[in-house]
């Protein structure tokens, strides 16, 4: 689990589904917590425990002590001719991650993500 550096709660954005349910089973929530936090994350992108209204208000309040849900914010954003988009990502403790988006219409329209940690 990583703990943010601010108030020492731990950062839900980027745990595993797995690890999640592990974050909220230790403080002594249901495991079908997991699945609705992590659709409120990623299906829903909240960056707020009040607003997952299928949670009561004293979980939720339970939730924000504990744990953390900010998302990085984006340093820098360059797209090129090709489509290709370029994130740089710095997050609350001041890290940096560089992510490409690559479009891909020989493969059916799909997407292709890298990352590269330790980006200035």
């Amino acid at each position: 689990m990583i703990e943010t550096a601010t108030e020492n709660k731990i950062r839900l954005i980027g745990l595993s589904r797995a690890e999640l349910g592990e974050a909220l089973g230790a403080i002594g929530a249901e495991t079908f917590r997991a699945k609705q936090v992590w659709q409120w994350l990623y299906a829903h992108g909240v960056t707020d425990f009040a607003r997952m209204s299928n949670i009561a208000k004293g979980q939720q309040a339970t939730f924000a002590e504990h744990f953390n849900i900010e998302r990085p914010d984006v340093d820098r954003a360059l797209v090129s001719s090709d489509g290709t988009r370029k994130w740089l990502l710095k997050f609350a403790d001041g890290n940096k991650v560089e992510t490409v988006h690559i479009p891909e219409e020989d493969r059916g329209g799909r997407y292709v993500y890298l990352r590269r940690s330790g980006a200035r």
